[in-house]
């Protein structure tokens, strides 16, 4: 996503009242496209324009240009405005600036490092907010022309581009292949029916999941159409901060206090003897969710006191429980919050692209086998023991049986068709991804780099048919991590952090965003991927780089979606 909502305000009191604006969406008419208008200042040349379809675009060389031009593809906008009054995200979408690179047009900070070291930078708004994966790429075709026309010098070209922009890059590379020279996928999004749409999936499951575990009164799927949608829209997402605020304010409580007084189909019985917490985090597990947050690295204990022993002793058991069992639930109520503004606008969105009809569905969904052993052992402390995990899954099931999801048949086949991503390599191609993502999570770029494999595996076994030389591989991964603990803490407890690299949604160092940069320029240049060697050297140079490849990251089958 362009947005990041992981943006947590210490005063959460704030998320319990929202007031909700509808918005009106309009789009633009077709126009001719007109010649760039540029200006030089500060040894910079900076063009401005639009496209045929209007999207508004930006060209930025500087005068001791390397010759290779960066197009940066942008992540998803909302499709409207969002009302001011809406915590975290109120007053963004619907932005239509051109984007030149990550952090721009209001963060120019890395924009005028890459033009210090001599890079071409350009990048549109595309036409229209939303999912517009295909519009974009015909924005981008037309938008190359645009600059080749106007700067001849330009020698090469690599796409880049974050979420859904990722998804973009990567549609380019597939579909116009000759006129970029290497391809960065950052978080690709991919497999749309898997993550939102038929059998449960990662986005259903956390939503319908919560729903029924915290708020009922949550819609989550089945938006109406128009502004009033919307508005439903931005109600679930103040409805979704608002049980994570009483999650987190009953951590220190016990029995019933620990619930949000929302819950209402939870039994009396089931909340006096089950915090909330554990249900937090059960629903965590069941939907794939990382169990590290930008501020929760799932190992750090409480500070221990040292001033007596008592106070070591007191402070070590604290400690204890704090690592065990609330790390974890505080870890998924932070990633939910992450997740609820995709799930909920971005759903709007889908559906209305889709004739305004839910294409969620759960019917078949057995939650019980998303929970694997291993993981009931991990967890088995925060879930509150075997009988609370026993407990907390029976509830699942009765809550599938009572209010399955069903989907509209002939909206999950429209959704399926917005899904135009093949995984096809078509251009040497360096993807990359966090181990702790929230939206663009692991099994979507499992998904790229098996769909690599495979293709790279048919074209050896071709050339050893045809006793050819067997081609170079044209992809390679990257997987960005957080460090291993993190967790801060003041006097009045853990420290909320918001920028973690590999957590949260496209969080990456500074130097992580260069090393991609790097790696790209000299792909582009030697037509083909950096050596083994190289590679290897700039994971193992950055503790925020995974060391190798080959991290053990889930799949789409791992999870059951």
């Amino acid at each position: 996503m362009r947005l990041t909502l992981n943006k947590t305000r210490r005063n959460m009191a704030l998320l319990l009242s929202v007031a909700l604006v509808g918005a009106v969406l309009g789009f633009p008419s077709a126009a001719t496209a007109a010649d760039p208008t540029c200006t030089t200042a500060s040894a910079v040349t900076t063009c401005t324009g639009e496209t045929s379809d209007t999207a508004k675009y930006e060209i930025r060389v500087p005068d001791d240009f390397n010759g290779t031009l960066l197009l940066w593809s942008h992540g998803y906008t909302y499709v409207a405005k969002i009302p001011a009054q809406v915590p975290l995200l109120g007053g963004s979408g619907n932005d239509l600036r051109a984007t030149i690179a990550p952090g721009a047009p209001d963060d120019m900070k890395m924009a005028n490092a890459l033009l210090n070291q001599g890079y071409a930078l350009a990048g549109s708004g595309f036409a229209v907010p939303g999912w517009n994966a295909e519009s974009a790429v015909k924005t981008n075709v037309e938008l190359i022309g645009v600059i080749k026309k106007k700067f001849p010098t330009v020698k090469r070209t690599v796409a880049w581009g974050a979420s859904l922009g990722g998804t973009i890059t990567q549609r380019l590379a597939e579909t116009n292949p000759k006129l970029i020279d290497a391809a960065l996928p950052i978080m690709a999004f991919n497999n749309i029916d898997r993550v939102t749409g038929s059998n449960g999936g990662y986005g259903t499951d956390a939503v319908w999941l919560f729903k029924m575990f915290f708020d009922p009164t949550i819609k989550g799927f089945g938006y109406t159409a128009g502004p009033a949608g919307f508005g439903e829209a931005a109600a679930d997402f103040g409805k979704v901060l608002a049980a994570v605020v009483a999650i987190q304010g009953g951590l220190q409580k016990s029995g019933a206090d620990t619930w949000p007084a929302t819950a209402s189909l939870v039994p009396a019985a089931v909340k006096a003897a089950l915090p909330a917490r554990s249900a937090l985090l059960m629903i965590g597990l069941l939907s794939g969710m990382p169990l590290r947050s930008s501020s929760f690295d799932g190992v750090t204990g409480t500070p221990i006191d040292t001033s007596s022993i008592a106070a070591a002793s007191a402070s070590t058991s604290a400690n204890t429980g704090f690592s065990l069992a609330l790390q974890p639930a505080l870890a998924v109520a932070e990633n939910m919050v992450n997740i609820a503004g995709f799930a909920t606008f971005a759903r709007y969105d889908l559906e209305t692209q889709v004739g305004n009809k839910n294409f969620a569905d759960n019917q078949n969904v057995d939650y019980a086998k998303k929970l694997s052993e291993d993981e009931r052992a991990t967890y088995n402390v925060a879930l509150s023991g075997e009988a609370g995990i026993d407990g907390l899954l029976a509830l699942v099931a009765g809550f599938k049986q009572a209010a399955p999801l069903k989907a509209d048949a002939d909206a999950l086949a429209k959704l399926k068709k917005l899904d135009t991503m093949t995984g096809q390599i078509n251009v040497p191609t360096i993807a990359f991804n966090n181990t702790e993502e929230t939206v663009e999570f692991q099994p979507m770029m499992s998904w790229m780099i098996e769909k690599a494999n495979a293709q790279h595996a048919a074209a050896v076994a071709a050339a050893k048919a045809k006793k050819k030389k067997a081609p170079a591989k044209k992809f390679a991964a990257f997987w960005g991590q957080p460090l291993d603990e993190y967790t801060k803490f003041n006097a009045a407890g853990p420290v909320v952090q918001s920028d973690t690299p590999g957590t949260g949604h496209v969080k990456f160092s500074f130097p992580q965003w260069m090393d991609m940069v790097r790696l790209g320029d000299m792909t582009a240049r030697l037509k083909r991927l950096p050596s083994q060697a190289i590679l290897d050297l700039t994971r193992e140079s950055d503790p925020n780089w995974y060391p190798a490849e080959d991290f053990d990251a889930d799949t789409f089958e791992s999870i059951g979606s």
